[in-house]
């Protein structure tokens, strides 16, 4: 795929030249109104020399018009034991150019349609099984308390020499505070449903997934895993866990919306977050996810 990398004066020139219509909320707005604005005349200066340097195809003026009126973004992100690799794609109806950064320069890639891209959202190589229905609601430190408790269950098994799963609750407590200060950095970036950890009552997340059966209580002060958790925490469980993070903005019709997609154990989990709450979905194949993904880009 061909890759066409812009400084601003060439983005500015391009712009005069072709007469873009730039969009408030587009790419390339965006990025232009990050550094000083030049007057008409200084850009028209640049015209002659950005002709002479840049070999303007039909490929990047398709590129360029996408990222000047796309209002509709998507950062994607896919993390596996080996790494982790993120893109940017602006959105402009059927169309999707990939963009981003070298130094100073913004990089545009080639435009695709959206029916090209989707099956790369959620790769074909993914293993996805039919499972155990999961479909629930549950707060975003209930959620994060239960995935501490999936890494305590699998700590457990290994230290306790009967081989058992239970561990304790004041275990879990501080392995959950101890863990999960990561949400300060959510919360100070103003995420909406992001909670300081100082804020989230250990005690009230274990206490909202037993009664839920999420976990059960052995004993006087242990807990295991509930029947309720168990098909979630195969995937949490799982060591090769893959999971693929999806960020959509859009501004006409404005819209935010966050997800993960978590595959382990064979089995493939949406995540969906909304103003503090998540929505755990297990789906029985990719495609399922695939059409959720296009839905919610088509949706007005």
């Amino acid at each position: 795929m061909k890759t066409y990398p812009m400084t601003r004066k060439e983005a500015w020139a391009l712009s005069s030249l072709l007469k873009l219509p730039l969009q408030q909320g587009a790419v390339i707005s965006e990025w232009l109104g990050q550094a000083e604005i030049p007057e008409a005349e200084e850009i028209e200066g640049w015209m002659p020399e950005v002709e002479q340097s840049l070999k303007v195809d039909e490929g990047l003026l398709e590129s360029l018009m996408l990222a000047a009126v796309g209002q509709k973004r998507m950062d994607y992100s896919l993390r596996t034991s080996q790494g982790a690799e993120g893109i940017h794609y602006a959105i402009a109806g059927t169309g999707v150019v990939q963009y981003g950064f070298e130094g100073e320069k913004m990089v545009l890639h080639e435009v695709q349609g959206i029916e090209e891209l989707l099956p790369k959202m959620i790769p074909e190589w993914l293993e996805v099984g039919e499972g155990e229905a999961v479909d629930v609601v549950m707060t975003l430190g209930a959620f994060l308390m239960f995935k501490q408790a999936c890494l305590q269950k699998d700590i457990a098994y290994l230290l306790n020499k009967d081989g058992s799963e239970t561990f304790t609750r004041s275990e879990l407590e501080e392995a959950f505070e101890r863990d999960n200060g990561w949400v300060d950095v959510y919360h100070a970036l103003g995420i909406s449903g992001a909670y300081r950890l100082a804020d989230i009552s250990a005690a009230e997340q274990i206490e909202q997934l037993i009664q839920k059966g999420f976990l059960e209580k052995v004993g006087t002060g242990d807990l295991q895993l509930g029947e309720a958790g168990k098909a979630m925490a195969q995937t949490l469980s799982d060591p090769n866990q893959i999971s693929i993070t999806l960020g959509y903005e859009s501004m006409k019709p404005e819209r935010l919306v966050t997800c993960v997609f978590l595959a382990g154990a064979k089995r493939l989990m949406r995540l969906e977050f909304d103003k503090g709450m998540i929505k755990i979905k297990a789906v029985q194949s990719r495609q399922e996810d695939l059409d959720w993904i296009k839905e919610m880009i088509h949706s007005r």
